[in-house]
């Protein structure tokens, strides 16, 4: 309740004279207990340039109290992550301009539920718990060894099939575990639907389920363009149950979309005045991978966590890293740099 409150205290804030919506409440089970979710869409119908961005969206949640390691960015989109007391919090802004989502949930012991995994499916072993299933992760089971788990070859505690993270990479697992996932082979069924509002397109999907395991939960990413004589919203994800792709375009009534701004340069390196390219934590899209394999992104190691002062340009000539704020340019040119390659759902 208090989440929800103030998730609507918050968006009304940003968006003045502009109600927020809450776009669905739901309960997520789990082997350790229940986790609580509320959904809140904001300014989500062709935002004016003046709207705040999500930086400053999570410049506000962290005078709160709220802790985040920053935002990230990718095809034109922006997402978010902080934490308070035991809640977290996710933002979400979607391309073109897209829906600006709040998702909080309270905490809850283990890796993962249904609603909060990204970018991949649940693990089927352990349910997203990221430990041993039989010993709920404490290595014992009846007064001895855990016979599950501890013959594994991740270690005592751990699930034998994901190891700690609670989710798999349908990219990565091995052929004989797919079959734990009826989706992740199946063709993608595109539904054309019509909405009034962005927002109205989203709590209907949320509400449908999966044409092939029945589950309702997905995290939907969103994408607006305009056509002839209206406006195209799409909202799609993976199922992060079975991994079928769930695409969703919904015709909305015609409104003027800004042209886009021409994508500027790259900065030049402060060392040897060599063009440089985003230095990326955390992009693993088979697209960010084919764009650092041709030289036009680099990666930083360190996992997907980035503090506000961490660099995020890269000379390949002379190797120097350094950082530079104007993250508009970073953003146009990473949208610019992944436009129409292979998103990797």
């Amino acid at each position: 309740m208090w989440l929800r409150e103030y998730l609507l205290e918050k968006g009304s804030a940003f968006f003045p004279g502009r109600e927020p919506v809450v776009v669905e409440e739901w309960t997520d089970p789990s082997p350790v207990g229940e986790r609580e979710l509320v959904m809140v869409a904001v300014g989500g119908d062709l935002r004016s340039p003046r709207s705040p961005t999500v930086d400053e969206m999570l410049a506000a949640f962290v005078e709160d109290g709220w802790v985040t390691h920053g935002s990230h960015g990718d095809f034109g989109e922006t997402w978010a992550g902080a934490k308070r007391e035991g809640h977290e919090l996710l933002i979400y802004e979607g391309d073109g301009p897209g829906i600006l989502t709040f998702t909080g949930w309270t905490e809850l012991p283990g890796a993962h539920t249904i609603s909060t995994v990204r970018g991949a499916v649940l693990c089927y072993q352990c349910e997203g718990l990221g430990a041993c299933d039989l010993c709920l992760g404490t290595g014992r089971y009846e007064g001895r060894r855990c016979p599950e788990c501890t013959a594994g070859n991740n270690g005592p505690g751990r699930c034998t099939i994901c190891g700690v993270t609670g989710y798999l990479d349908l990219d990565r697992i091995p052929d004989w575990a797919r079959k734990a996932y009826k989706g992740a082979d199946a063709e993608p069924v595109v539904e054309e639907l019509h909405a009034k509002t962005n927002a109205e397109a989203l709590s209907f999907i949320v509400r449908r389920s999966c044409a092939t395991c029945g589950e309702v939960r997905c995290r939907y990413r969103n994408e607006v363009v305009a056509a002839t004589d209206h406006v195209i919203s799409r909202l799609y994800g993976m199922c992060p149950r079975c991994g079928q792709v769930r695409d969703y375009r919904f015709h909305l009534p015609y409104r003027r979309i800004p042209p886009p701004l021409p994508v500027p340069d790259p900065p030049e390196c402060p060392q040897c005045a060599t063009p440089a390219v985003p230095l990326v934590r955390g992009l693993s899209t088979r697209g960010a991978r084919e764009a650092m394999e041709e030289g036009l992104l680099a990666q930083r190691a360190g996992g997907c966590q980035v503090r506000p002062d961490d660099p995020n340009w890269k000379c390949l000539a002379c190797g120097h890293e350094w950082r530079d704020e104007d993250r508009a340019r970073l953003k146009a040119i990473l949208k610019q740099i992944l436009s129409g390659r292979s998103r990797g759902l």
